[in-house]
C-alpha cells in the first residue's frame, strides 16, 4: 500500500482570543448617553461668566419695578430655593415659576411688559452667547473664542430677536382684536354686535394660547438654532416648533433626562455653597467675640463701621450666589444646544458636527 502524503497537522486547541467591549461600543450609537456631558460642559469658564453678568443684568433689571411698586412682583425663588436633590420637587418649584409669572402679568401687565421684554432680549443674546459657544465644543470637540464667539451672536442678533419676540408680538395684536370687543360690548346698540363678535374672539382667544404654548415649549430651542444654524428669525422658529412638533415623546425622554441631570447638579452646587458659607462663618467665629458675630449674622444692635463691615460680607455671599445664578442660565442653555442637536439629527438626519459659518 503506498504511503498517505503528509497531512498538515490541525491544532486539536485554536487560540482564541475573548472580545473586548468596551463602553462606546455600546453607547457609540446612542444619543442620550451624549446629553450626560451637559454639567462639566455648563462648567466651563467662559460660559459660567457670561451665565453670571446674564444673572447680574436680570437681577438689575427686576429692581426696576421697586422704583413704582412698593411690593414688586416675585416670580424666581430666592437662592435658597433654587435647587432640589429630587427631580419633582425640581419641577414643581419651575411650575411655580410659570404661576408667579402668569400672576405678574395679570395684576401688573404694564410693568411686565416694561421689565420682562428687556429682561427677555438680554437673557436671549447672552444665552445664544453659551449656545453657540457650547455648540462647538458639543460637535466638534473644540474650544471657541469668547470674542468671535460674541461677535457671531452680535451678527446674528436681529434675527435672534425676531425669531424670540416675534410670535409675542403676533400675539399681543391678536389680544388686542380681543380687547376691542371690550369697548364693543361697552356701548348701548352696539354691544349687541360686540356679543355677536365673541364667538370671533374665542376662535382668537385659542390662536393665542396655542401660539404662546407652544412658543413657551419651543423657547429654549430658539437661540440654538440661531446659534447653530444661523438661522434667520422665521427659520429659528419653524425648526424649533417643528422638533416639538414631530417628535414629542423623544423630545420629552431627551428634556427629561436633562432636566434630572440639571436639578441634581443644582443641588450638589447649592449643597457644596451653603456648606462653604456656613463652614467660613462657623470658622470665624471660633475666634470672634460677640461685635464680631453680629457682624457676620447682622443681627442685634450695629454700631461704628460693623454696618458697612457686614454689609461688604453679604457682598461677598451674594457674589457666590450670583455665580451659583450664572451657573443655572449656563446649564440651561449649554442643555437646550445638545437638546437641539440630538433631536436635529432624529428629526432631520442632519449630524451632529454640522454647524453654520458664516464667511467673516
Amino acid at each position: 500500500m503506498s504511503d498517505m502524503p503528509n497531512q498538515p497537522h490541525a491544532s486539536s486547541t485554536p487560540s482564541t482570543r475573548e472580545p473586548s467591549v468596551l463602553l462606546s461600543d455600546l453607547t457609540g450609537d446612542l444619543l442620550w448617553p451624549k446629553l450626560l456631558r451637559a454639567p462639566a460642559m455648563a462648567l466651563s469658564p467662559s460660559r459660567l461668566m457670561i451665565g453670571t453678568v446674564a444673572a447680574f443684568v436680570l437681577t438689575v433689571l427686576s429692581w426696576v419695578p421697586s422704583l413704582w411698586l412698593e411690593h414688586p412682583p416675585r416670580v424666581l425663588p430666592g437662592s435658597e430655593r433654587a435647587a432640589a436633590l429630587n427631580p419633582l420637587d425640581a419641577f414643581d418649584r419651575f411650575l411655580g415659576v410659570l404661576v408667579n409669572a402668569h400672576a405678574a402679568v395679570v395684576t401688573h401687565p404694564w410693568t411686565s411688559l416694561i421689565v420682562g421684554i428687556p429682561m427677555l432680549i438680554a437673557l436671549s443674546l447672552f444665552g445664544c452667547v453659551i449656545a453657540r459657544s457650547a455648540a462647538v465644543e458639543f460637535s466638534q470637540g473644540r474650544l471657541n473664542d469668547p470674542s468671535s464667539t460674541s461677535a457671531f451672536v452680535l451678527r446674528r442678533a436681529s434675527h435672534l430677536l425676531t425669531a424670540t419676540l416675534g410670535p409675542l408680538v403676533f400675539a399681543a395684536l391678536l389680544l388686542g382684536l380681543i380687547a376691542l370687543g371690550g369697548f364693543l360690548i361697552s356701548a348701548p346698540i352696539v354691544n349687541i354686535v360686540g356679543a355677536i363678535l365673541y364667538a370671533l374672539g374665542l376662535v382668537l382667544g385659542v390662536i393665542v394660547t396655542l401660539v404662546l404654548a407652544l412658543h413657551l415649549l419651543a423657547l429654549p430651542l430658539i437661540a440654538p438654532a440661531v446659534a447653530c444654524e444661523g438661522a434667520d428669525g422665521f427659520d429659528a422658529v419653524q425648526r424649533s416648533y417643528a422638533y416639538i412638533v414631530g417628535r414629542p415623546l423623544r423630545m420629552f425622554v431627551f428634556a427629561a433626562i436633562l432636566f434630572s441631570l440639571g436639578s441634581l447638579s443644582f443641588a450638589l452646587c447649592q449643597m457644596l455653597l451653603s456648606g462653604s458659607i456656613g463652614l467660613t462663618d462657623w470658622t470665624m467665629q471660633l475666634l470672634a467675640n460677640d461685635a464680631g458675630a453680629r457682624v457676620l449674622s447682622g443681627n442685634g444692635e450695629l454700631g461704628a463701621t460693623q454696618p458697612i463691615a457686614h454689609n461688604i460680607i453679604e457682598f461677598w455671599r451674594a457674589l457666590f450666589q450670583l455665580v451659583f445664578a450664572g451657573y443655572v442660565i449656563s446649564y440651561f442653555y449649554t442643555a437646550s444646544t445638545m437638546l437641539y442637536l440630538v433631536i436635529r439629527r432624529v428629526c432631520d438626519g442632519q449630524e451632529i458636527s454640522e454647524l453654520w459659518y458664516d464667511d467673516r
